[in-house]
This record gives structure tokens, C-alpha cells and sequence, in this order.
């Protein structure tokens, strides 16, 4: 198989309930809309990409549990390659539970992580860097740094989905060069509240670019070039979980088709933007055709896509 991009980190299942408005505490709330879908950072991210066309391989782990049959049944359905996902026997898989509040995407989610982090015995270095770009997202430290150097050594980009501070976080950023943050990332981890300044000091750290997602804000990018502003596509969202993650993939599509940062950026938040329109999982994330008729539909002028 010839992968493009491989990824090594977390993947779950997400319990999805849309509820009227988010309780407060002791406070009970209606869900009128409970799913059950596969979810993570990287894992969603090589979702996105593979409905994009794009070939992808997952290193990660999951139990040997129901929940993670329905993680690798996921993985397979979408054409992700997962010949190298641990399966720990005995071990009970990751998930989360997340309620959405109807008509304002507001989330409150609540976490169960089962594994700590990937062994170097249980990661393939030849196959983690076969592609052209290895995409982390932390949750393993120690598996993320690793997957990172070993990528700089041979010479592929690393793009990091970075929102905690965790062990080897620093060490990690000077091995990216694409550093992709939440909002809360950038001051949590230099104290410069201003994004601009954050994002500055992060580049610092080696990346090529660093770009801080704002959510309906839009994004930042700081590159040693100057700074480039996105703003947020304005859709009617419904369904905000994850849209992230998909920016990630997106993003990384761009950079396989050697875009420059600004029509990337532009791109990325699009297909964030029409993932947030469409209830679901990984059902919700859109093929390139369908990104290029939503496209044609709103009237936005993408030269690239045409």
C-alpha cells in the first residue's frame, strides 16, 4: 500500500448525546439524540483525509473488547490502514461521553483513557515513516516524540495536534513542522494571553508554521513570514465534535497537494466548516466531490478546487 500520511495516536468511541441545553450540576437534561461513533484526535484526522482520497495508515491501540472490534471495523469501512494497531488482550478500549447542546454546539465531555502510551517495541519505524508526512497528536508522549524524530531523520514533516501540556511536549514541537493548537494550548503553555505573541513563542521552538484554531473565530497562523488570519466559514452548525480533528486532516491534504499555507488554511476550514453542518461521526465527513459542490452551492471562490 502506498500511504501518504501515517498517524500515531489515540482513537476511542465517542457517546454522543444532543441535549436541548448542557445541565448544570444536579441538573438533569432531555437527550434527544444518543449515538455511538468512533472518534480521536489522529484517528478522525486519517478519517477526514481518507474521504478525501487520501491513501492513510493508524498506529495506535485498542482493546480486545467489543469497542475496540467497532474502532477497527470503523478504521477498515474507511479505508484506513490498521496492520499495525496493537490489540492488548484483556484491556478494555478508550471512549468518551460527550453532550451537545442543540443550536449552539456546546460541548461538555468526559473522558475514559485506557492506555497510556505505544512501547517502542510495539511501533513499526519503517512503516511510520513509508509516507510523506507522520500526523501526532500527543495522547502517547512518548510513541508522538518518537514518531516525530524519527520522521525528521528521514527527512518527512511532522504535523502535531497539540492541545495539553504533556511529558515530551516541548521536545516534540522541535521535531514539527507544522504545530496545529487549540485556542487554550498557546497561553497555557508560554503565558502570553495574546495568540499572536503565544504562537510567536511557539514558533521559536523550530516549526515551520504554527497555527492556533479559534473555533468560530477562525484560525491564526504565525509563520517567520508573518501572520496569516482565516476567518470561520459562517454555516449552520449542528454538529461540532471533531471539526478539529477534521481541520487536521484537511490540512494535511493541503500540504500534499504542496498549497501554500493561506489557500490551506482556507481549505482546511472549509471542510471543518461543512463537517460541522451534518450530524454523526465519521458519516458526517465529506469526500472531496462533496466539498467541491458545497463549493459550487455557496458560491465561494476556490480556484484550487475547480
Amino acid at each position: 500500500m502506498d500511504i501518504s500520511v501515517v498517524g500515531v495516536g489515540h482513537s476511542c468511541i465517542d457517546y454522543v448525546g444532543l441535549v436541548n441545553r448542557i445541565p448544570a450540576a444536579d441538573e438533569r437534561a432531555i437527550i434527544k439524540q444518543l449515538t455511538c461513533q468512533v472518534g480521536g484526535l489522529v484517528a478522525t484526522a486519517l478519517a477526514a483525509l481518507a474521504r478525501l482520497g487520501v491513501k492513510v495508515g493508524f498506529v495506535g491501540k485498542v482493546g480486545d473488547d467489543a469497542l475496540g472490534q467497532m474502532i477497527l471495523k470503523e478504521f477498515t469501512r474507511e479505508g484506513i490502514d490498521i496492520s499495525r494497531v496493537v490489540v492488548e488482550k484483556g484491556a478494555s478500549s478508550s471512549a468518551s461521553l460527550v453532550l451537545t447542546e442543540e443550536g449552539t454546539g456546546r460541548r461538555t465531555i468526559g473522558s475514559y483513557r485506557a492506555f497510556e502510551d505505544l512501547s517502542e517495541d510495539e511501533m513499526d519505524r519503517d512503516y511510520i515513516t513509508s509516507g510523506k508526512f507522520v500526523h501526532v497528536d500527543g495522547r502517547f508522549p512518548k510513541a508522538s516524540l518518537l514518531a516525530a524524530r524519527w520522521a525528521r531523520e528521514k527527512g518527512l514533516e511532522v504535523t502535531f495536534d497539540c492541545d495539553q501540556i504533556s511529558p515530551h511536549v516541548e521536545e516534540t514541537i522541535r521535531f514539527t513542522d507544522y504545530l496545529i493548537a487549540d485556542e487554550a494550548f498557546p497561553a497555557d503553555f508560554t503565558g502570553h494571553e495574546d495568540v499572536v505573541e503565544a504562537a510567536t513563542a511557539l514558533l521559536r521552538l523550530g516549526p515551520k508554521a504554527v497555527v492556533v484554531t479559534l473555533g468560530r473565530k477562525g484560525c491564526v497562523a504565525v509563520t517567520a513570514q508573518g501572520i496569516i488570519r482565516q476567518p470561520a466559514f459562517e454555516v449552520k452548525a449542528v454538529n461540532t465534535l471533531g471539526a478539529g480533528d477534521v481541520f487536521h486532516g484537511a490540512f494535511l491534504y493541503g500540504l500534499l497537494q504542496g498549497w501554500g499555507l493561506e489557500d490551506n488554511l482556507r481549505f482546511a476550514s472549509l471542510v471543518a466548516a461543512i463537517k460541522c453542518t451534518r450530524l454523526g461521526g465519521w458519516s458526517s465527513l465529506p469526500t472531496l466531490n462533496e466539498v467541491k459542490d458545497f463549493v459550487s452551492e455557496a458560491g465561494i471562490s476556490f480556484p484550487l478546487l475547480a
